[in-house]
């Protein structure tokens, strides 16, 4: 049983990591974050997927 909260909505989840709703939206079409769903929207992302997106779009802006 996890005991941090790892499904948070999208909006707390941008501010979270100071990112826009669209670039998470983004994520959860391309498959690299999972989501909670209700019909076509979108309720719930998974922190610890976008955790490591953030990480991986913070070395690629350190490598270039």
């Amino acid at each position: 049983m996890a005991l941090i909260k790892t499904w948070y909505d999208v909006d707390a989840a941008a501010d979270k990591f100071g990112l826009k709703k669209s670039t998470l939206l983004f994520w959860v079409d391309e498959g690299v974050v999972r989501c909670e769903r209700d019909g076509g929207d979108v309720l719930l992302v998974n922190i610890d997927d976008v955790r490591l997106q953030v990480a991986d779009k913070n070395n690629e802006q350190t490598k270039g």
